[in-house]
């Protein structure tokens, strides 16, 4: 599995558990969703940010534009979790519902920049070396992706 598709596959999981979260949530789930931002969000942000952005960092067009508001909305997305953490220690449930509902909509919006334009930048402007020195990198073993294919076409 190659590191788009293993990004894409996690951005599928995370639509799901919020589309789960904005349905109808009790106080646990709002808890075990924080959990999963700080959990699987922030362990794709790091394969994101260790793995695919390096490289695109080359790529003046691609470092200056998009890949700059991706890293501004990673951080938001940090800043805003930091505030439903203060939100859950202080148990105002009310408070934590409203900060992960803004966090999803950041989420939300993330994505479909990604997916629907970064990672097609990514496809077409890195080259067979830029995807292979991807693949060895220690954060792709660590995320289970057990052949280090290339991206279809690739």
């Amino acid at each position: 599995m190659s590191i788009l598709e293993l990004l894409d596959q996690q951005h599928r999981e995370v639509v799901a558990r919020m589309d789960d979260i904005r349905g109808s949530a009790s106080d646990g789930d709002l808890e075990q969703f924080l959990a999963f931002l700080h959990d699987e969000v922030e362990s794709h942000f790091r394969l994101e940010e260790e793995g695919l952005f390096p490289e695109l960092q080359q790529i003046p067009w691609i470092a200056n534009g998009p890949l700059r508001v991706m890293e501004v909305e990673h951080s938001t997305f940090r800043s805003m979790l930091s505030g439903a953490d203060g939100a859950a220690a202080q148990a105002d449930l009310a408070n934590l519902r409203g900060r992960l509902l803004d966090i999803i909509g950041l989420l939300q919006s993330h994505i479909q920049k990604e997916d629907g334009m970064l990672f097609p930048m990514a496809f077409e402007a890195l080259g067979p070396e830029q995807w292979e020195r991807i693949e060895r990198l220690p954060v792709m073993r660590t995320h289970a992706v057990p052949d280090g294919s290339l991206p279809a076409g690739r």
